[in-house]
C-alpha cells in the first residue's frame, strides 16, 4: 500500500465516517437509514433537543431536519424533536418505501407494517425490495432491531428477522418459471 497525503479536510471526514460507525455500528447504507439509527441508539424514542439532533447531523451525516420532519420521520414540538416510530410512519403513508431508491428505513417501516397479517402484500413487496436472504435490507433490519428500545416494535421486527429464511425461500419459490404440462401426440 502506498502512503499519500491527504488535506485536513480529508482526515476530518475520515474522523466523522469512523465516529459515526462506532455510534451506530456500521449499518444503514443511506443518510436517513444512518440518522434514525443514530436516534435510536442515542435517544430511543424519547425527545430531544434541536442541539442535541444537529450533534448527530454533525458528526457525518448528509440529511436535512426540514426534509425528515416533511417525510414525518421527525415530529417537532416547539424546540424538541422525536423520532416517528415506524409502524406510525407506515400506517399513515401507504405507499411509504414504495421505490427501490427510497431510504432502507422507509422499505424496513413498510415491511415490518406488511408483516401484521398481510403476507401475500409482504410477499409482493420484499419481491420487489429485498428478494434474496443476502440482501443489504436484512443486515438493516438486524441493525434496527439492535438498537430499537423494547417493545411491539423491537419485538415485530425480530419475529421478522426470524422469519427471513422461510420468506426468501417461499420468495425464490414463487420466482421459479412452472412447469408446464406438455401433451403426448400419441
Amino acid at each position: 500500500t502506498q502512503w499519500r497525503p491527504v488535506s485536513v479536510e480529508e482526515l476530518l471526514e475520515y474522523a466523522r465516517d469512523c465516529a459515526f460507525k462506532a455510534l451506530v455500528g456500521g449499518g444503514g447504507e443511506d443518510p436517513t437509514t444512518r440518522f434514525v439509527l443514530a436516534w435510536l441508539n442515542l435517544f430511543g424514542y424519547s425527545k430531544a433537543s434541536h442541539d442535541e439532533v444537529n450533534r448527530i447531523v454533525q458528526i457525518g451525516l448528509n440529511v436535512d431536519l426540514q426534509d425528515l420532519a416533511s417525510r414525518n420521520i421527525l415530529t417537532r414540538t416547539g424546540n424538541e424533536e422525536s423520532l416517528t416510530p415506524g409502524l406510525d410512519r407506515a400506517k399513515a403513508k401507504a405507499t411509504l418505501g414504495d421505490s427501490p431508491d427510497d431510504p432502507r428505513i422507509d422499505h424496513i417501516h413498510r415491511s415490518l407494517h406488511l408483516f401484521q397479517g398481510k403476507r401475500a402484500q409482504l410477499l409482493s413487496y420484499l419481491s420487489k425490495i429485498a428478494p434474496t436472504s443476502e440482501h443489504p435490507f436484512w443486515r438493516s433490519l438486524a441493525g434496527y432491531s439492535e438498537v430499537l428500545p423494547d417493545g411491539d416494535e423491537k419485538k415485530l421486527s425480530k419475529e421478522l428477522l426470524a422469519t427471513k429464511d422461510s420468506l426468501t425461500t417461499e420468495l425464490a419459490s414463487m420466482n421459479q418459471p412452472k412447469p408446464v404440462q406438455q401433451e403426448l401426440g400419441f
